[in-house]
């Protein structure tokens, strides 16, 4: 018997490795200033309301676009909304 069960290749530390990968950068877009659309919605998204809204595009990335909009006027609470970029581009049509 020897004690402990020898620690596999995987989980051993290498002291003199490579270095880790630098990160890719991000690839989100913010807007500066968020643009608005007028959009016709029906039913993607319940918290805006369905029909004609109109909705500011707060970011898009290679995935997603996050809206925001004031579905009970300017001086309620902004309600927020993330679109698959291909629902998106649909909509905007």
């Amino acid at each position: 018997m020897s004690g402990a069960p020898a620690i596999p290749a995987f989980l051993r530390r290498q002291a003199d490795g490579q270095a880790p990968k630098p990160r890719k950068p991000r690839t989100v877009r913010r807007e500066s200033r968020p643009s608005t659309v007028t959009v016709h919605l029906t039913d993607q998204a319940p918290r805006i309301g369905s029909g004609l809204r109109q909705v500011e595009v707060v970011t898009v990335g290679h995935k997603w676009v996050t809206v925001r909009s004031w579905p009970g006027g300017s001086q309620a609470e902004p309600v927020c909304h993330k679109f698959k970029i291909a629902d998106w581009e649909r909509i905007t049509k």
